[in-house]
């Protein structure tokens, strides 16, 4: 089964504050743009860290529909020198609009300062949506390396850019 969903570009920007994760009130298909929490430092470890979704990380959504979409949220840290981004995400609906939400994520990208830092945020640790309407806090993340050293990319928020337009979802 093919799905193809169009969902309009960035339209609002977000810093530090939950209104980037609350669903509009429309049930026009909506999406947003996020800002992430500056840089922190994590203690030194080979093992990659997973913080856990506090208030202050940043976030975003995506909906097509009423009780239809998904809600991420993110932050970037600094692990042995290197710049590392840690998000989770949930996604509702059934299962093609399931697979859409994980489709956005892994064509969106992320920048700081206006500089592409990583591509591909599908990693993002998957939660049930019944964690949506505590904003996904207190839910464990999956961190990936940007492949940047901290001191290469200023610490700063991280900018998560969706492609606008339609995707196609293959069930």
């Amino acid at each position: 089964m093919k799905t193809n969903t169009l969902l309009k570009g960035f339209c609002a920007s977000a810093v530090l504050t939950l209104a980037g994760c609350v669903a509009p009130d429309d049930q026009a298909a909506s999406q947003e743009t996020v800002v992430a929490e500056p840089v922190a430092e994590v203690a030194d470890s080979t093992e990659l860290p997973s913080p856990v979704v506090q208030t202050y990380f940043t976030g975003g959504s995506g909906n097509w529909g009423p009780s239809r979409g998904v809600l991420y949220r993110l932050i970037a840290i600094e692990h042995n020198g290197e710049l590392l981004i840690c998000g989770a995400y949930a996604a509702k609906g059934t299962g093609d609009l399931r697979r859409l939400g994980r489709e956005v994520l892994r064509q969106a990208r992320a920048e700081i300062r206006g500089q592409f830092v990583m591509r591909d945020l599908s990693f993002f640790k998957v939660t049930s949506s019944a964690n949506w309407d505590e904003a996904l806090v207190g839910v464990e993340t999956n961190c990936k390396s940007t492949g940047l050293s901290a001191s290469e990319v200023p610490p700063g928020p991280v900018h998560v850019i969706t492609r606008e337009g339609r995707y196609r979802v293959r069930g």
